[in-house]
């Protein structure tokens, strides 16, 4: 596990300490964590065996790392809230990597699982590399989208510690200093960021 600065910018008005388990360097590439792509199952045609060993990856990932972080950020009783898919209504089966931080959550005592706290509500296009072949209708990122296409659960962070989690972290694209900004914005107390991955640019 690696610790990063997000530093502030447009999107977000505050340095913010993230943390990530391992590089993102590209699907196919050698030690790419291949399980982060499987578990968006874009095309909602992935074998479920296949899905649950790629959530048990995951799972197991978070339930070393989610005390790591709450340890050496001195967290108290914090809540782990997720940044939300980029389209509104996806399929339960495009959902496995919420589901998968969902379960860690109830595993640990040591962090309230939130992971339903902001819901998207209007599609955004692919939030993470605008030169992914994914399209979706709706905008790029821009400063207080996740406040414009989400439903956020104020009184589940309000005044609280947040841990917030993503699968990929990518500079430059700005939805999770956005998404921080929100959650700032609706009273936490404090959030701190975390990925799985984090891309290797």
């Amino acid at each position: 596990m690696t610790e990063f600065t997000i530093y502030k910018n447009e999107y977000l008005n505050q340095n913010v300490t993230g943390y990530f388990h391992t590089y993102y360097t590209g699907y196919g590439n050698p030690n790419n964590p291949n399980y982060l792509n499987t578990l968006k199952n874009t095309f909602n045609n992935t074998h479920k065996e296949i899905l649950r060993r790629a959530a048990c990856n995951v799972v197991n990932i978070l339930i070393n790392d989610i005390p790591q972080v709450i340890q050496c950020q001195n967290m108290n009783a914090p809540v782990c809230v997720c940044v939300p898919r980029s389209r509104a209504n996806m399929a339960e089966s495009q959902m496995h990597f919420q589901i998968s931080v969902s379960v860690a959550c109830d595993y640990l005592n040591s962090i309230e699982n939130g992971t339903s706290t902001i819901v998207r509500k209007i599609d955004t296009a692919t939030t993470h590399l605008a030169r992914s072949s994914a399209r979706n209708n709706g905008p790029m990122p821009y400063p207080g989208i996740t406040n414009a296409t989400c439903y956020i659960d104020k009184s589940k962070i309000y005044g609280r510690e947040v841990l917030l989690i993503d699968d990929i972290y990518t500079r430059y694209c700005n939805i999770d200093e956005d998404c921080i900004q929100a959650l700032l914005s609706y009273g936490a107390k404090r959030v701190v960021f975390y990925s799985v991955a984090y891309t290797k640019i």
